[in-house]
């Protein structure tokens, strides 16, 4: 039985990829499902006399209101994808980068297997935003299965 890491950001593609990857490999493995949280950073943001605009930072409080409902909404896609999937698998809803997230994940469970999607973004959106699953195919000590969009 191998553990198998499922990355999600909550899309139609990387629900599209775990269901692909479960016909593959079946369901008799120990699932792990992640999705790894951007938490926004709210700003009040106005303009001075003249026109000049400005940016004030958060409070404690907003910022952690934020990501709260931000990591509320990230556990309730990983809960509906696992029953959607009909699997038992472990949850995590974490903040941070993706490939950060999966690597560390990765090494704190001995991972086997890692499985994300790709969104089959072009590559000028490749070069300025960069990729998950380019990101954590270039050093997890493990392999990584990338489903492409419409597979």
């Amino acid at each position: 039985m191998a553990k198998v890491l499922i990355g999600t950001d909550g899309s139609d593609a990387s629900t599209a990829a775990a269901e692909k990857a479960l016909q593959l490999l079946g369901k008799s493995h120990q699932f792990l499902i992640l999705e790894a949280v951007h938490v926004p950073v709210p700003l009040a943001v106005g303009s001075l006399g003249g026109g000049v605009p400005y940016a004030l930072p958060p409070s404690p409080e907003l910022l952690l209101e934020a990501s709260k409902a931000v990591m509320v909404e990230a556990e309730a896609d990983i809960a509906a994808l696992s029953h959607r999937l009909g699997v038992n698998a472990r949850l995590v809803a974490e903040p941070g980068g993706a490939a950060d997230v999966i690597r560390r994940l990765v090494e704190e469970n001995a991972i086997d297997l890692v499985v994300v999607g790709s969104h089959g973004k072009g590559l000028a959106s490749r070069v300025m935003l960069g990729s998950v699953s380019h990101d954590v195919l270039k050093d997890l000590p493990c392999p990584v299965l990338v489903v492409p969009v419409g597979s």
